[in-house]
């Protein structure tokens, strides 16, 4: 029981991290919304209106 609770490593590839988080930005990138009640999550700079 006292393995279980010790800290161990992982290792990861940084191109497995790259691809994840390509991933995730996309899917974030569609899903948060533009223009409506949350806008503010999306961090892209607003048009100016012409």
């Amino acid at each position: 029981m006292l393995r279980l609770l010790l800290q161990q490593t992982v290792a990861v590839s940084g191109m497995f991290l790259a691809i994840i988080s390509y991933v995730l930005g996309v899917f974030m990138e569609t899903v948060i919304p533009r223009h409506g009640l949350f806008r503010y999550l999306n961090p892209a700079p607003l048009p100016t209106p012409p």
